[in-house]
């Protein structure tokens, strides 16, 4: 289950592996394209005629003729230059292709209207599979001729192609004797066959490589894609790999601030952020851990200057900047580097206004708990709690102080269970339950906590918190005056699934809250977890997937689908005959 923080934050601020590898780079017509060639030489023909049937001819040979077209407008002759750039410009934007699926073709309708629109396009395409993302994505990082935009076109290239989703393990925040054995932190979780998955990731990498050395472009998305590709081909000596992924980041800040003396462009300083961290884990895995956090490390002392404020045009253009950085930390969490993602996360938090970091905070600690970071979660809240405006803003969106208070006593609670302080954890779970008698996760705990062998009185009080809360909510739900409804459901279910009641309640809440809002990744985690504690695994696997697919950098959605696939396996061989 998730909260809708992320939305609350929109309004305050205004993978998929396949078996063999089928890339289409192909443009269009070769048969056409030749004819297009000639028609793109006559547009500097003296002839003003020639050059006029040469412009009717480009328009309606129409994306046959954009690579002619691109190449044209690095012509010497200023005359053909000048007509290729309008010609171009004019093809839907110079991005879309006849051999493009439908869904691709009416998402890059929509490129070229403005630069955030382009970003958007960036943004769609990547929540497409990745044999359907890939080859615009790598056309826009070889055509867009703004630097920013294709640097970040390639790098969306990157973070979609087949990665395996590593879950390093955390210990138990219930108290028992195997909390006390120290955790193997080289062990790691995940649902994809790890060789599998790197093969089919350098199929991919040899696919896209082969295209941009074929159809050569000197656009910055295009050379830095390359060189990060080669990286993974045939990478350089351990030691050699460092300075040369560090120049190429100074280069990269050398062409951004080349035209801006004072600051870099907010746009820019986006791309190069998002650029560091895939080279960053890239040195991770091609060198060592400790080069790639070097690596980060050289890059955040130029941090606090490139995001400062005096380098945005407006406050607008400031505050469009942060979910782009905060969806950057959460993949840092999801790629599995989490020391990284709680060190950019207090960079992040300390860059952004009062205001803001009351929802960037909830989102950061969310990701700190579930990677076993429970005191900095809290630590986090609580932070963020210290400035005079958050009261208001928690008015504004219907939340108070408590709540802020109830949760970070909870990700203490689960650091209490940790340490084995079964004393601890109890006490604060009971200062969270004064707070709010119906929070689900507190509830759970408790739950757990009797499951796990508590006292007889600890047993009988939580049955009867949890059957009251359901009651509450099950009259919420009901409640026709209610807005929330969708959210309400879920909460039920996600109480009732993990506390194993009422069941085909649950299941009946959460579907109906799937059909409300079925593009919601914590919504399908929850319908995931009621179909499971009815032992309807495979259902719970296939929503799990849609959840994880959703929300891809979700630490515990994507924990849950290993633990869900695993126990869908078990099933599955114990009926088998033997």
């Amino acid at each position: 289950m998730r909260s809708f923080l992320c939305f609350l934050l929109l309004e305050l601020l205004g993978t998929l592996a396949v078996s063999a590898v089928e890339l289409n780079f192909a443009a269009n017509d070769p048969q056409k394209q030749a004819e297009m060639e000639k028609y793109v030489q006559q547009l500097g023909n003296p002839s003003w005629q020639i050059r006029e049937e040469a412009g009717r001819r480009i328009l309606e040979g129409g994306m046959d003729a954009l690579e002619a077209l691109q190449k044209a407008m690095e012509s010497p002759d200023l005359t053909t230059a000048a007509a290729a750039k309008y010609y171009y410009a004019s093809l839907s934007h110079g991005m879309t292709r006849s051999s493009d699926p439908p869904q691709v073709q009416e998402i890059l309708a929509n490129y070229g209207t403005s630069q955030s629109g382009n970003l958007e396009v960036i943004t769609m395409l990547s929540q497409l599979p990745v044999e359907e993302c890939v080859v615009p994505l790598v056309r826009i990082a070889e055509l867009e001729s703004c630097d920013s935009i294709s640097l970040r076109a390639a790098a969306a290239v990157l973070w979609e192609l087949p990665y395996p989703v590593v879950l390093h393990p955390v210990p138990s925040i219930l108290p028992s004797e195997e909390t006390k054995k120290p955790v193997d932190e080289s062990l790691l979780l995940t649902q994809e066959d790890l060789p599998k998955t790197w093969e089919t990731r350098k199929e991919y990498v040899q696919k896209i490589l082969e295209h941009l050395t074929q159809v050569p472009s000197n656009t910055s998305g295009a050379v830095h894609l390359k060189n990060a590709l080669e990286s993974e081909i045939a990478p350089p000596n351990a030691d050699a790999l460092l300075p040369q992924i560090r120049e190429e980041r100074n280069a990269l800040v050398r062409q951004f601030t080349a035209d801006n003396t004072i600051a870099m462009p907010a746009d820019a300083s986006l791309a190069l952020l998002e650029w560091s961290y895939l080279r960053a884990d890239q040195l991770a895995r091609l060198a060592t851990p400790e080069q790639g956090t070097s690596f980060l490390q050289y890059c955040q002392k130029s941090l606090p200057s490139q995001f400062a404020s005096s380098q945005y045009n407006s406050d607008l253009e400031r505050q469009n900047s942060i979910i782009p950085r905060l969806r950057l930390v959460e993949q840092l969490f999801g790629r599995g580097h989490w020391k990284w993602g709680n060190s950019e996360g207090k960079i992040l938090l300390q860059s952004v206004q009062s205001a803001e970091a009351v929802v960037i905070a909830q989102i950061l600690a969310n990701a700190m708990h579930h990677s076993g970071n429970h005191t900095q979660a809290a630590e986090t809240l609580l932070h963020s709690l210290r400035s005079p405006i958050t009261r208001t803003v928690l008015r504004r969106y219907d939340m108070s102080e408590n709540d802020f208070q109830a949760r970070a006593r909870y990700y203490l609670a689960c650091q209490a269970g940790v340490e084995n302080d079964v004393e601890k954890q109890k006490t604060l779970l009971e200062e969270i339950l004064a707070i709010d008698p119906n929070e689900a996760d507190t509830l759970i705990l408790c739950w757990q906590l009797a499951e796990a062998g508590s006292d007889d009185v600890w047993k009988k009080k939580t049955a009867q918190r949890i059957d009251d809360a359901l009651d509450v909510l099950k009259k919420k739900i009901e409640d026709s005056s209610n807005m929330d409804i969708a959210q309400n459901q879920n909460v039920f279910a996600w109480l009732a699934a993990n506390t194993n009641r009422r069941l085909d309640e649950a299941l009946e809440a959460a579907r109906s809250a799937v059909f409300a809002e079925p593009d919601n990744g914590g919504i399908r985690d929850t319908l995931a977890h009621a179909l499971f504690a009815q032992k309807k695994y495979a259902d719970a696997v296939k929503e799990q997937k849609q959840a994880a697919r959703l929300q891809p950098n979700d630490l515990q959605i994507r924990r849950n689908l290993w633990r869900f696939e695993e126990q869908l396996q078990k099933s599955t061989s114990d009926e088998s005959p033997h």
